[in-house]
C-alpha cells in the first residue's frame, strides 16, 4: 500500500514538457545535413600513445554553419592490448546547409584526420592520415579508415628514432578531390608520385539526420 500511495503521489506531480527537436529547418530549397560523428578508437599504430586531429572540409555548394568546430584535437589515449588499439570515443557534431537545391552527386563533408604519437621523451611523431567522406543518407554508419604516412629514407628514418617528427603534409586538402571534380561525370583523376606506406586503421561512428524544407516546411528523413 505504501508503494502504491508513492506511485499515485508521483503520478500528480506535474512534469515538465519535452524540448523541441533541436533540428531548426533549413532555408527555403536548401538542405541540411547533420552528421554526430564519434571518433571511436585508432589501431596499428605501434606502442605510444596517440591522439587524432581532424579537420573538417565543406564540399563546393556546402557550407558548415558558424557553431561548428572544424578542426579540434581528442585526448591522449594509451595504446592497450596486443593489436595496439587506443580508445577515444571523442564526439563531433558538424552541420552543413547546402547554398541551394543539393545537385553534385559528392558528399558534402570531408573529414581529414592525423594521428600523431607521443614517446616517453614528450616527442611528437606522425604515424599516418587518413580521409573520410561521410554519406549524406540518414541512418548509421561505422568506417575503418586506412591510414598512411609518407615513405621515409634511411636519413629521415634516423631522424624520427633520434630527434622525433618527420615529413609532413603542408596542406591536407591535397588528399581529397579537387574542386571542379564530379564523380558522376566519365573522367580520370591521377594521384600517382607521392610514395607511402601504410600504417594503422581509424574507426568512425556517423550517425546522421538530414532535413529539406521545399515549401517552408521541415521534412527530416
Amino acid at each position: 500500500s505504501e508503494r502504491v500511495a508513492r506511485l499515485s503521489l508521483s503520478a500528480q506531480v506535474q512534469r515538465p514538457v519535452v524540448a523541441e527537436l533541436d533540428f531548426a529547418a533549413p532555408p527555403r530549397k536548401s538542405a541540411r545535413v547533420h552528421h554526430m560523428i564519434e571518433l571511436h578508437s585508432a589501431r596499428g599504430f605501434g606502442p605510444n600513445p596517440i591522439a587524432l586531429a581532424y579537420y573538417a572540409l565543406a564540399s563546393p555548394g556546402w557550407r558548415l554553419l558558424p557553431h561548428c568546430a572544424a578542426s579540434s584535437i581528442t585526448q591522449v589515449s594509451t595504446v592497450r592490448s596486443t593489436d595496439e588499439a587506443a580508445v577515444f570515443g571523442f564526439p563531433i557534431h558538424l552541420t552543413l546547409e547546402s547554398d541551394g537545391p543539393p545537385l553534385a552527386a559528392r558528399p558534402p563533408l570531408t573529414l581529414f584526420l592525423s594521428v600523431v604519437s607521443r614517446d616517453a621523451h614528450e616527442r611528437t611523431a606522425l604515424q599516418g592520415y587518413a580521409v573520410l567522406t561521410p554519406p549524406m543518407e540518414a541512418g548509421c554508419t561505422t568506417h575503418d579508415a586506412g591510414a598512411w604516412r609518407l615513405a621515409e629514407t634511411r636519413n629521415d628514418a634516423l631522424r624520427r628514432f633520434f630527434v622525433g617528427g618527420g615529413e609532413e603534409l603542408q596542406d591536407l586538402r591535397a588528399l581529397s578531390l579537387p574542386p571542379g571534380f564530379d564523380p558522376s561525370q566519365p573522367s580520370c583523376l591521377n594521384k600517382h608520385g607521392l610514395q607511402t606506406v601504410t600504417t594503422g586503421q581509424v574507426r568512425v561512428v556517423v550517425h546522421t539526420v538530414t532535413g529539406m524544407s521545399p515549401d517552408r516546411a521541415l521534412r527530416v528523413i
